[in-house]
Order: structure tokens, then sequence, then C-alpha cells
């Protein structure tokens, strides 16, 4: 599950990094090595020791448990995807 979620960061992270680096032929390769040594060196563990007190200061289990339920669903995942696509061109658009 984790794992998932690192995935997903270093694909979100991507156009970000993109944009922000000066235009050239060696920008995606740069954005590339920098999410390779970005995943090398965060761990699941310390992650979870970041995510979980921020979590836990905004949402009680209930509601927690309550999300875990709604993303198992394929039609949430399908909403998520949905909005994630908007979103993107927002911030490419800035």
């Amino acid at each position: 599950m984790m794992q998932q979620v690192l995935a997903g960061m270093s694909s979100n992270m991507k156009p970000m990094l993109m944009s922000s680096l000066p235009a050239g032929e060696y920008r995606e390769k740069l954005a590339d090595l920098f999410l390779q040594k970005f995943q090398s060196k965060l761990r699941v563990e310390q992650l979870m020791d970041l995510a979980i007190p921020i979590y836990a200061k905004y949402f009680s289990k209930e509601e927690l448990e309550g999300l875990m339920r709604f993303t198992r669903h394929l039609w949430a995942r399908r909403l998520c995807r949905f909005y994630r696509k908007p979103w993107s061109k927002c911030r490419r658009n800035r």
C-alpha cells in the first residue's frame, strides 16, 4: 500500500519538477535522476512516522476508517482519477 503511495508521489512530483527546471534536452533525465535518488532515500517507515501524527491530528479513527472504505470502491478510485486530471492541468497553467 505505501509503495503505491510512494509511486503516486513520484508521478505527481515529476510534472512539478519538469516545470521548475530550465528547458533543455537534459531536463527529463535530471528529473528522473532526482526521483530515483528521492525514492532510494525515502523509506516507507519514515513516511509513516511523518504522516501518522498529521492524520491523527485532523481525523478521528472513524473518519479514517470511512475514508479507507470509500477508497476501496471502484467508483471512488475513478472519481479520484477524474479530479486528478483537471487539477494537474491547473498546476501546469500557473
